[in-house]
Parts: C-alpha cells; sequence; structure tokens
C-alpha cells in the first residue's frame, strides 16, 4: 500500500493511470471472488476499494485547485 504523501508526489498523468491500474484490478479480485477463491486473500479486497478511493480523492482536489474553488 503507497502511502499519500507518496501519492501526492506524482503527476496528473501518472494519478490517472495508477487509478486505472487499480480499478482495473479490483475488477479482478472481485471476479476471483466470485468463483470461489475467497479463502485465498479476503482483506485485499477492501486494501484495493480504499486506494482507489484515495487516488480518486487526489485527482479531484488536484482538479478543484486548478479551477480556483
Amino acid at each position: 500500500m503507497v502511502k499519500t504523501q507518496e501519492l501526492r508526489d506524482l503527476s496528473d498523468d501518472e494519478l490517472q493511470f495508477r487509478c486505472g491500474e487499480a480499478r482495473k484490478e479490483l475488477f479482478r479480485l472481485k471476479n476471483q471472488m466470485r468463483k470461489n477463491n475467497k479463502e485465498r486473500t479476503p482483506h485485499v479486497l477492501p486494501q484495493k476499494r480504499r486506494e482507489v478511493a484515495r487516488l480518486l480523492t487526489l485527482i479531484h482536489e488536484r482538479k478543484i485547485a486548478q479551477t480556483g474553488n
């Protein structure tokens, strides 16, 4: 799990890329859970959701800062 401060140091494009990759990984994990692989890594799903939320929050903060509101 990456710390928020490390994410703040990334460029806008890198944040967008990481967000897309995290969403793909979340989708893959959800599909694995549906296929009865629940006992393997049940803790990863909430962690990945938090990572996606953290990335979206940083992207939104930067968008607000650019518009000046």
